[in-house]
């Protein structure tokens, strides 16, 4: 997740919903904490892209996963990007 928000933004949102749930960081994720990981992405990528970050991230890892990543990281990087030229037009 931090590949998407950044390692800064991602510790503090999951720190805060742990503490706020009472759930150990340890280990592997509950479904609450999955739930809040697509929630989080959703929020920055769109919630199909969420899916489908979080399905990656979970599931057997191969070659098909490696591209299907690759072209993920250039989609979200382009909605970034047109993110951030709209907001600084509306901020003109």
């Amino acid at each position: 997740i931090s590949r998407y928000i950044g390692a800064e933004q991602t510790r503090l949102a999951f720190n805060a919903f742990h503490d706020q749930e009472g759930i150990a960081l340890e280990g592997a994720a509950d479904f609450k904490t999955v739930h809040f990981s697509e929630q989080l992405l959703s929020s920055i990528v769109g919630s199909p892209s969420a899916r489908l970050i979080l399905s990656l991230a979970m599931g057997p890892s191969g070659a098909a996963q490696k591209q299907t990543q690759i072209l993920l990281d250039h989609a979200t990087e382009a909605l970034v990007q047109n993110r951030d030229l709209l907001q600084t037009a509306l901020d003109r």
